[in-house]
């Protein structure tokens, strides 16, 4: 594993992202109806309150979430995101939404994830370290292992990143960066890695990513950093 920085044991003492707009408490765990929810401060999230007896269902329109739930084998509780549902009776668990994936990684407990998308693969069920990753476009699913203190890394200023491509991880890291971060190079972004990335520096954590590829980060104006192999 290629690890981009140092490990830190302690939270950042501001979860939001610097230089942006931002509400402080949704960083912070927070409880609703039966369920312990971390919410990432770049998230959006529709809640849909039920008659009591029925299920419990949240939809993630962005972003990511831990969610730890009570057990109540009455009522489940679904996760939608981006067309993927996660459905689970009480577990703590990850769901992070990319512009093409839904990533689900599960803490304790267990859950279901189904893709919508018609014919792609039957629906994944997860025990505690194990990952899934759903290309919503295909409806295609790939199940890894995942070291328990990896799960939701976000919460403790990192990310855990498993064969996902650059691209994708520079998506992830534009939420913690007060500067746009322009990747116009295709096959580069195209790069799988895997690695343990630190949020606090947001520039270390980019260069940690694509200087294995010959990638550089040229910092154009305190707004904009642009990624290159020239």
């Amino acid at each position: 594993m290629q690890r981009g920085a140092s490990s830190f044991s302690r939270p950042p003492a501001d979860p939001a992202f610097s230089g942006r707009p931002h509400d402080r408490d949704r960083g912070k765990p927070r409880r609703h109806a039966g369920r312990w929810q971390h919410r990432h401060p770049w998230s959006a999230q529709r809640h849909c309150h039920r008659p009591r007896g029925e299920r419990r269902h949240v939809t993630l329109l962005s972003g990511e979430a831990f969610f730890e739930v009570t057990p109540d084998a009455s009522r489940p509780f679904v996760v939608a995101a981006g067309g993927v549902d996660v459905t689970v009776l009480g577990t703590a668990f990850n769901v992070a939404l990319s512009a093409d994936t839904t990533a689900v990684e599960l803490a304790h407990g267990s859950v279901r994830v189904a893709p919508g998308q018609a014919g792609g693969q039957p629906g994944a069920t997860l025990t505690p370290g194990e990952t899934v990753v759903v290309d919503r476009g295909t409806g295609a699913m790939q199940k890894e292992t995942i070291a328990l203190d990896d799960i939701a890394a976000w919460r403790n200023g990192q990310i855990f990143v498993n064969d996902a491509t650059i691209g994708s991880v520079v998506e992830r890291l534009r939420r913690y960066h007060r500067a746009w971060i322009s990747l116009p190079d295709a096959a580069l972004a195209a790069q799988r890695v895997t690695g343990l990335y630190d949020l606090r520096d947001p520039d270390r954590a980019l260069r940690a990513l694509v200087q294995p590829y010959g990638g550089q980060v040229h910092e154009i104006s305190p707004y904009l950093r642009v990624v290159s192999r020239l």
